[in-house]
């Protein structure tokens, strides 16, 4: 299984990820999709600031998140954001 997996069908080849990795650990394969370096999935330090980024939710990163995050929907928030939904309302996060 990859480190880094792109949904190619909601990609729209921005380039927003190779521009915020701290580390630009990507680059454009010949299609304009983001790939990661040679050596890329080693110097990841999964920080998530490249899947956080993507507007479309068009990235998966396998060290994150164990099933698709774009299954996002404003509607329907993933299970991780509801676990930090009664603190937001007890004032403990703005």
């Amino acid at each position: 299984m990859d480190l880094i997996t792109i949904d190619k069908k909601i990609c729209r080849r921005d380039g927003i990820r190779r521009e915020v990795c701290p580390y630009a650990l990507f680059e454009a394969d010949l299609e304009g999709y983001p790939v990661l370096r040679s050596g890329g999935a080693e110097r990841c330090i999964a920080c998530g600031h490249c899947v956080a980024i993507c507007p479309h939710a068009a990235l998966d990163h396998a060290a994150l998140f164990p099933t698709r995050i774009s299954s996002y929907s404003p509607l329907k928030p993933p299970r991780s954001l509801l676990l930090f939904a009664p603190l937001v309302g007890l004032g403990m996060f703005p």
